[in-house]
Parts: C-alpha cells; sequence; structure tokens
C-alpha cells in the first residue's frame, strides 16, 4: 500500500473537518439548518398581541347579554346541563340550567367565582353554527365534559373558537370529542388562564385561521396547558408554527400521557408543539406528525426550559429534527424513538446541550447527515440504545459537531451511513480542543459504504474506557474506529473485535492531511479477530489490528492483546513508518512503543509470512510478552517485525527438517533465508539408522488456506520460491531380511497374529493451523467443535452457504459444517438467531452437542455446580457415558472453556479411537507424520493429538481393546 494514496483518499473524504477554514459545501448539514431556522420573533410575541383579540373574536362580556335559563320541567332534553359545585367537590352539585347552545352554557356560568366549579355536561352531539358567538369566560372554574356514558361531539362549523380561557380561568375538558370541521381553531389561553385536556378528550379537524394567531391551541404568556393520559390530538395541521399547540415564552405546557398523531405544520415548525415557554413531558406517544421545516413532533424554542421523559416519537417526519428540534438545552429519559425521518437528525437536532438517559433510538432515517442525533451543542448520553439508525451521508447514528460528548453505558447496533460513522461522526469545525468520551459501551454491527464502520472522529481528543468495538464493517477504511487529526486518543480496557475493512480492520489512525501529528495510548485494550478481507489485492489492504500514519505515535501497554488478526500487510499492525531493506533502517517504526505485557498470538498476513531483519533487535521498543508465538516457525527470530505481527517484507525462510534423522554435522535442523522468486537447489538428505531416505516433502507455512501447496522433491531439484517453506525428510523403513539355507530370498517377519486382524481405516478430524500450530491449550471455538462433529459423523457438506445462521459471514469455512450439524438436528439454535461461530465452546455446550449422537442413560452427575444449569441432562448424560469428569473440588465449571486438547481426547473416546507410544512404531511411512510447533511427546495428550490430526491405516493391537498399531499413514488434508 502506498502511503499517499490514502492521504490522498483521506484528504477527499474528510474535507472541511480537516481544514477548519474551509467554506462548508452548500451539501453541509449546517448550512440547510440555518436556512431552516425557526422564526423565534412569532414564538416571542408579547402577550397583548393574543389578549387584544376579543374584538376580533366576537368574544363576549357577561354584560352584553342576559341569559335566559331554561329549568325546564318535562320536554325534549336539552343539549347542555349546567351545574355548580364546590371546588374538589365530586357530587352532582346544584342545578344552574339547561340550554341548546354552547355559548348560553358557558354564560350560565359565572365569572369572579373561584369556589366553585361549574359543570357544563354534554348531553348530545351538537355542531357549533358558524354564527353562533363565543364567550370570554375570567375567574371561575368549569369543567366541560360528556354525559355519563356517552362521548359526545362539539364540531365548530366556521372559524370562531370553541372556547376562549382567559383571566384566572381553570377550565378541564373529559371524554368529549372537540372537532374543527378543518375551518377554525379551537382556543386561546391568556391572563393565566389553565386548560387541561384529561381523558378521552379528542382534539380533532382544527387548523389555523389567517386572521387569528397560532394553530388550534395558543397558549400565551404565564398561561398553563396540561395533557393528560387519554387525551388524543389528532389530525390537525396549521400554516405556522405548530401544528396543532403554539406555546409562547414564558408560557408552560405539561404533558403526562395521551396521543398526538397525524398533525402537520404546512409551511413551518413543530408538526405537534411549537414550545418557546416551559415544556414539560412525563407521558405520551407522538406518531406521524410532520413539520415542513424543523421537528416533526415538536420543537422547542431558546427561551426558559424542557424536559421529556417516558414518551414514544414513532414515525414523525420533518427536514430537521424528525421528531424533534431544539435551540435550547433540553434532556430527555426513559423514551422511544423510532422510524423518524429527515433530511438531517432523523429523531433530534439539538443546537445546545442534550442530556439523555435510558432512550431507545431505532429504525430513525435521514438523507444526509445523523441518522437519530445532529448534535450542535454536545451530548451526555447514558444507558441508552442506538439500533438500525441509518443515514445517507455521515453518523448513521450521531453526528456531532464542534461540542463536547460524553457516552457512558450505551449500545450502538446495526446503524448504517452511506459516507462516514456507521455509528457516529464526531466532528471538528471551528474547535479543536473539544472532547469525546466513550465509556462501559458496545459498538456492534454498525456499517459505513466510507470509512469508520463504528466511529469516525475527527480533531479534538477521543476516550474509550471499558469498552466493545465489535463487528463493524467499513468498505474502504477503519472497520472499528477512524481517528484523523486528533490531538490525543486513548483507548482503555477495551476490545476490538471481529470488525472489518478493506483497510485498517480494527482501528486506523492518521492525520488526514493536516498538520496535527497526535498520540494514541492503548492500554490493556484486545484486538481480536479483525479483518482486512481476502477477495482484494492483498498490497493494498494493511493494518488488521492497526493502521499507524506517518507522523502519529502510539503506545501500547498494559496486557494489551492482538489476537487472530488478519491483513494483507501487517496481520496486527501496519505502520506507515517502516522499511523493508535487511538490515532495516533504524529510524523507522520509532513512533510506535509497545511493552512487554503486549501478547501477539495467532496474527496472520496473507502476502507472507518473513524473517526479521538482521539487525531487529534494534528494535528495542517492540517488545512483545513470553506468552506470545513469536517466532511464527521454527527457526525464525524473535521479533514483530515478521509481516505477521508488524509489517516487514523481508526474506523467506526455507528450513530442512531432518525427521528423526541427522545431517553430516550432527545436527537435525537447516535453515537458510532467500529472497521472493529466488531458485533454490535442494540439498542432499540426512541419514538415519535403520531408514532410507525418499525425498523432501515440502509445505509452505501461509495464513491463505487457498495458496497451501505441499511439494515432493528430490536432492539437486530446483525450486523457485514463494514463500516460507519446511521441508521434512521422508523415511521409508527398511526390512529386516533373515537368511534361510533352504531358501535365498528374503521375507519380512510379521507377527501371526497381524495377519488374522483387519486392516482398518481412521481419517484425519483435526486440521490444526496453517503456521503448523495446534494449540493443545487453547480454546475451541463453536464452529470448531462443530466442525470435528460434522467430520467424524460424515456429514454432507455441499452446503456452504450463510443463509440459516444471522452471524454467519458468506464465504466463511465453517458455513458448511454449521449447516450440515444444523440439518441433522444437533444444534439447539433456530434459524435466523445468532449462532456465535467464534466464541470459545464451553464445558457445558460441548456436552450439549455430543448429547444429541451419544447413548442414553439415566445418570445424575454428581456436581455441585451444575443443578438448575440449561444443559444439566445434556452434562448428567456426558458423565454417565464416561465421556466427562469434573474437577477435585466437586465441581464441573459448565460455563468455562474447553481446550482443544480435552475435546480431542473425549471425542476419540467416544469414537473408538486410541493411540499410544508403541502404535507409531511401525509406521511405513512415518515421514509423512503429521507434526505441530507447540506439541511434543512430553504433552499429555500428544497422542491422542496425533490420532486425531494424522489419517491412517492401523490394525487392533489386542482383540477386544481399542489401542491401534498404525501401519501407515494415508496422505490427504482435513476438508
Amino acid at each position: 500500500m502506498k502511503k499517499f494514496n490514502l492521504i490522498f483518499i483521506l484528504a477527499l473524504l474528510l474535507g472541511s473537518f480537516i481544514f477548519p477554514t474551509r467554506t462548508l459545501a452548500s451539501t453541509d448539514p449546517l448550512n440547510h439548518v440555518k436556512n431552516d431556522l425557526p422564526q423565534e420573533e412569532l414564538m416571542n410575541k408579547d402577550s397583548k398581541d393574543v389578549e387584544n383579540k376579543g374584538k376580533v373574536l366576537n368574544f363576549k362580556e357577561d354584560k352584553s347579554k342576559k341569559l335566559l335559563m331554561q329549568n325546564p320541567v318535562g320536554g325534549t332534553e336539552k343539549t347542555f346541563t349546567v351545574t355548580k359545585r364546590s371546588v374538589g367537590s365530586t357530587g352532582d352539585g346544584t342545578l344552574v340550567g339547561e340550554f341548546d347552545t354552547l355559548f348560553d352554557a358557558f354564560g350560565a356560568c359565572e365569572q369572579n367565582d373561584m369556589a366553585n366549579e361549574y359543570v357544563i355536561t354534554v348531553n348530545k352531539d351538537y355542531d357549533i353554527p358558524a354564527n353562533e358567538d363565543v364567550w370570554s369566560r375570567q375567574d371561575v372554574n368549569i369543567l366541560l365534559k360528556s354525559a355519563d356514558g356517552k362521548t359526545c361531539t362539539l364540531k365548530r362549523l366556521g372559524t370562531r373558537l370553541i372556547f376562549y380561557v382567559a383571566h384566572n380561568c381553570k377550565m378541564r375538558v373529559e371524554n368529549i370529542i372537540l372537532d374543527g370541521n378543518k375551518d377554525g381553531e379551537l382556543t386561546f389561553l391568556s391572563e393565566n388562564g389553565q386548560l387541561t385536556l384529561g381523558k378521552g378528550t379528542v382534539v380533532q379537524n382544527f387548523i389555523d385561521v389567517p386572521s387569528y394567531d397560532g394553530p388550534a391551541i395558543l397558549v400565551s404568556s404565564n398561561c398553563v396547558l396540561n395533557i393528560e393520559d387519554g387525551a388524543i390530538i389528532q389530525n390537525n395541521n396549521s400554516d405556522t408554527q405548530g401544528g396543532v399547540i403554539q406555546a409562547r415564552k414564558d408560557s408552560t405546557v405539561n404533558i403526562s400521557g395521551g396521543t398526538f398523531k397525524n398533525n402537520k405544520s404546512n409551511t413551518s415548525d413543530g408538526g405537534a408543539i411549537a414550545a418557546s415557554g416551559v415544556l414539560n413531558i412525563t407521558g405520551g406517544t407522538f406518531e406521524n406528525n410532520e413539520a415542513k421545516k424543523t421537528s416533526g413532533a415538536i420543537f422547542i424554542g431558546k427561551n426558559n426550559s424542557a424536559s421529556i421523559s417516558n414518551a414514544t416519537f414513532k414515525g414523525n417526519k420533518a427536514s430537521t429534527g424528525g421528531a424533534i428540534y431544539s435551540s435550547k438545552e433540553f434532556s430527555v429519559s426513559n423514551t422511544t424513538f423510532e422510524n423518524n425521518t429527515a433530511n438531517w437528525a432523523g429523531a433530534i437536532f439539538s443546537s445546545k446541550k442534550l442530556t439523555l438517559n435510558d432512550v431507545t433510538f431505532k429504525n430513525n432515517k435521514v438523507a444526509s447527515a445523523g441518522g437519530a442525533l445532529y448534535l450542535q451543542g454536545g451530548a451526555e448520553i447514558k444507558n441508552s440504545t442506538f439500533t438500525e439508525n441509518s443515514s445517507v451521508s455521515d453518523g448513521g447514528a450521531v453526528y456531532s459537531v464542534d461540542a463536547d460528548i460524553d457516552i457512558d453505558n450505551c449500545t450502538f447496533e446495526k446503524n448504517d451511513s452511506k459516507a462516514r460513522g456507521g455509528a457516529l461522526l464526531l466532528g471538528v469545525q471551528n474547535n479543536p480542543t473539544v472532547n469525546y468520551t466513550i465509556k462501559n459501551s458496545t459498538i456492534k454491527n454498525n456499517k459505513s459504504k466510507n470509512i469508520g464502520g463504528g466511529i469516525t472522529a475527527i480533531l479534538g481528543t477521543l476516550t474509550v474506557e471499558n469498552s466493545s468495538i465489535e463487528a463493524n464493517n467499513s468498505d474502504l477504511l477503519g472497520g472499528g474506529i477512524v481517528s484523523v487529526a486528533q490531538t490525543i486518543v486513548n483507548l482503555n480496557k477495551c476490545i476490538i473485535k471481529n470488525n472489518t475493512a478493506n483497510g485498517a480492520a480494527g482501528i486506523f489512525v492518521g492525520t488526514g492531511g493536516s498538520q496535527s501529528k497526535g498520540t494514541v495510548n492503548i492500554k490493556g485494550t484486545e484486538f481480536n479477530g479483525n479483518d482486512t478481507g481476502s477477495k482484494q489485492d492483498q498490497k493494498t489492504l494493511a493494518g488488521g489490528g492497526i493502521y499507524i500514519d506517518e507522523g502519529v505515535t502510539v503506545n501500547i501497554s498494559d496486557s494489551s492483546k492482538f489476537i487472530d488478526n488478519k491483513a494483507g500487510f501487517g496481520g496486527a499492525i501496519y505502520n506507515v513508518s517502516s522499511d523493508y531493506k535487511n538490515p532495516a533502517d533504524e529510524t523507522k517504526y520509532q513512533n510506535l512503543s509497545i511493552d512487554k505485557t503486549t501478547l501477539f498470538k495467532g496474527n496472520e498476513a496473507r502476502l507472507g509470512l518473513f524473517a526479521p531483519p538482521i539487525n531487529y533487535d534494534r528494535f528495542d521498543k517492540l517488545k512483545f510478552s513470553d506468552t506470545s508465538d513469536i517466532p511464527h516457525m521454527k527457526g525464525m527470530s524473535k521479533s514483530l517485525l515478521n509481516n505477521y505481527d508488524i509489517n516487514y517484507k523481508g526474506d523467506f525462510l526455507i528450513i530442512y527438517d531432518a525427521n528423526g534423522g541427522k545431517f553430516e554435522d550432527g545436527k537435525t535442523e537447516k535453515q537458510e533465508a532467500h529472497k521472493v522468486n529466488d531458485e533454490i537447489t535442494i540439498p542432499a538428505g540426512p541419514v538415519r539408522e535403520g531408514f532410507k531416505f525418499t525425498g523432501w516433502r515440502g509445505t509452505k507455512v501461509t495464513s491463505d488456506a487457498a495458496s497451501v501447496n505441499k511439494v515432493t522433491l528430490n536432492p539437486g531439484n530446483k525450486f523457485k520460491l514463494d514463500g516460507n517453506y519446511i521441508f521434512a525428510a521422508q523415511w521409508e523403513k527398511i526390512e529386516r531380511k533373515v537368511k534361510d539355507e533352504g531358501y535365498l530370498g528374503t521375507f519380512t517377519i510379521k507377527s501371526p497374529d497381524e495377519f488374522k486382524k483387519k486392516i482398518e481405516s481412521h481419517k484425519a478430524y483435526l486440521a490444526g493451523y496453517l503456521d503448523q500450530r495446534v494449540l493443545p491449550e487453547g480454546k475451541m471455538t463453536r464452529a470448531e467443535a462443530v466442525a470435528l462433529i460434522s467430520r467424524l459423523e460424515g456429514y454432507d457438506l455441499s452446503d456452504s452457504s450463510s443463509r440459516i445462521f444471522s452471524d454467519l459471514k458468506e464465504g466463511s469455512w465453517y458455513n458448511k459444517y454449521i449447516n450440515a450439524a444444523f440439518e441433522k438436528g444437533i444444534l439447539v439454535e433456530k434459524s435466523g438467531q445468532d449462532f456465535r461461530p467464534d466464541s470459545p465452546i464451553t464445558r457445558a455446550e460441548f456436552a450439549k452437542l455430543i448429547e444429541f449422537i451419544d447413548k442414553k442413560n439415566n445418570s445424575i452427575a454428581p456436581f455441585a455446580d451444575v443443578k438448575g444449569h440449561i444443559y444439566e441432562d445434556a452434562i448428567n448424560q456426558a458423565y454417565g457415558n464416561n465421556r466427562i469428569a469434573g474437577y477435585p473440588d466437586g465441581t464441573f465449571r459448565p460455563d468455562a472453556p474447553i481446550t482443544r486438547a480435552e475435546i480431542v481426547t473425549i471425542l476419540n473416546n467416544f469414537y473408538d479411537r486410541k493411540a499410544d507410544a508403541k502404535s507409531l512404531e511401525g509406521i511405513e511411512n512415518l515421514g509423512l507424520l503429521k507434526h505441530f510447533t507447540d506439541l511434543n511427546e512430553n504433552h499429555w495428550a500428544y497422542y491422542e493429538i496425533m490420532e486425531a490430526a494424522n489419517s491412517h491405516e492401523y490394525i487392533r493391537r489386542n482383540e477386544n481393546g481399542i489401542v491401534e498399531n498404525w501401519i501407515r499413514l494415508i496422505e490427504d488434508m482435513v476438508k
């Protein structure tokens, strides 16, 4: 990979964030937001503008009309009944009168009487005529409700209000449908007026009248609107702010429940509510509301305060802020945002600090940036979940600019960005001192089409602690994290696992072409299973775990781990500051410091393993733990500069293994270093007493199963090198000859019993790893365990699709084994669920796996810690069949991992396979015996693993026993 190509790509991708003085492009969300900024002047009008509407609205004063009280003894039921009772009383009260019109009913409620409550009972549906006047009631308590057992409708014909809540009036509405007939508005609140919409109240089909201010409900200064659970506000629309409610400066809106649905601001902001006063929401559902500009459901103005809890926002739509737009600090808790859409900020846009706690964001979408959140003022986000949000541009879940972000105990999963930051885009334009902090969180299965499958962070300081960055994907660069031009990056006690990208599968740290050269501190962090992929040109795929750009300083310490990471170059780490000469330039790699507690194990580079430079010991900042699997092949120098761990392209190493014999100098091994494509001459063979040398068997040491190469060569042959090879001497046992006086020929002496015993064969079922390790004490993954069973049972392996389980990847080696086991019914997982193929299999899970193929019994295991376990029955069966044993303390430890050696031992016992030292003594072609670099005869399971890893013909040593005497090895590969 050429450095300048990557920097050029990044410069194109990162645009204005890397060059803070650059003018924003017209497609930048900030430009659009400025164009969509709501008109705060309208929301902050003097209350007098509202309170002087009486003349326009034909409001009536008490003195302008004398009521005709109707108290009939009999006759037709009147539409309205008015009673009076003491405030706080729930009784029937005393009858004031019965009336045919709503105007008369309201007129019967005497003003300046705050000691009593007037109850207006609606006895039947009533269409309010267009010419019926509206009362302005002051200093009075009013309850408007339907008669018991009924839900009546008051439909306003024409453009007038239904009622007006004026000076100190406290009005409550219950169990009644208020219908605007798509003609008029509902009410004004002024001069400390208070309106409560209670259970059973429906407010629908209201519009804004051009000659009046506000939408259906206008709340002026010092007034209070309460909406309770059971109220429904639906199908209202306006051509002003707030599809149904507009609350002015110094007003208060309290919402404790209810449903707002299908309301719309046709030309402005706030599909349901536009609030510039105090907004308190403690419940309620906001669904399918829409605004032309900002805030599909709620617009929060810059005055006073707002808080939202226990609410649901679903299917709302706007240009900016699909559910909420705020220009004021506010908080949200225990609330769900789902399926909201916008051009910018699918759920919430906030220009000031946003505080979130226990909030769920799911399936929100934007045509540009910020699938769930677009933040300009920073945020504190705790205990929240972001799932399946998406953006056509940046930030599949969150887009933030120029502000501190603090995220704690949150989950970001399956979010998607068509550009940068599958889960989060944290960027800077004008404030490079911002801090991004992510703690105790999970960022998993997110995807970006461009860079940063999990996180893209630009400038500022990024700190990630006690968090998991797992299975994220980027089509271009940085599957887990992309950090560009940042001052400091801190990764503390994190897991960066199974991320994929076409470069820097785990994380990318770079300058992006800027002059900012930051520092990355990695402590106690594990990079595991990150992979740049196998399909493209491996020369362009660099950095399985980390890609380090020129000028960036990286410090790795405190027992960090790099395990099973893969790339074309630099399986674990790719450093642009590198040199591939031998000896290597000692000024290179100096920006990388690794302490001796850092583990490197199982990392692979598909372009090959290379011998470190001869001056490898001069790169003393590149340390590693004693338990690291370095070197990756015997005879290689112990250095991280081998391309599997840190990118270095030096010489190939050739090893000649005498395989039981000795060379002329008495040594059992020789090694040579050669350049790529060198042509070598195969040397003469060693000698071994009792055996005849038959040639060399060469095995290429490689990380790519597709390029495994085994060759058989004879001394003097020419061979062109394409990798590291181990050539093992091949031997043929010399038969003992006995001279007989009556017969001058030769014959082989065999035991008489051997002529009678049936020759059988066992096929290998354990492959080991391509670098000739088997990791006997290592954990076995769930996929590996299923593969062993599928091979031993001889299942049909023709289906290699990823169709059955949701977390299988197309083209994975294990698909065919898992599919076969599923079809045979030996798996407990159901189709469509996760299988977790790369997770270590536990002792209990393995017992459950073999339960399906083992014989039944009624045994009860004596282990103290298995009672009540989900797989207790399987453990009992395995114990009864003598497959498993416990620990000396009487426990089984069902949820602990089981080692590879333990599993092989159990399976050999299960399938009557048994070898020991004597088993291998009579092999005709012993030179084909598969060896592993991390296993010798002193290991307790050596012969168990030999039995599992070598296909062979054998006879049983004893008639009733299972121990084998091997005859010859069958040359094959585990399929």
